[in-house]
């Protein structure tokens, strides 16, 4: 009975934990988003190493 009021406990005070951390990092990305920082991932050279094969495909 005690493991699984440990085990319940422990899985409650995780989710408030996540809970916690996505609010955290959805202000954080918010506050960048009003400071102008693009988000994502950089764009690549535009080239690919496939071009030249691009008819052939």
């Amino acid at each position: 009975m005690s493991s699984k009021l440990l085990t319940t406990m422990f899985g409650i005070v995780s989710e408030i934990e996540r809970d916690r951390l996505k609010s955290c990092v959805k202000e954080g990305l918010d506050a960048a988003k009003a400071r102008g920082v693009k988000l994502g991932r950089k764009p690549g050279p535009g080239k690919s190493k496939l071009d030249p094969q691009r008819e052939l495909i």
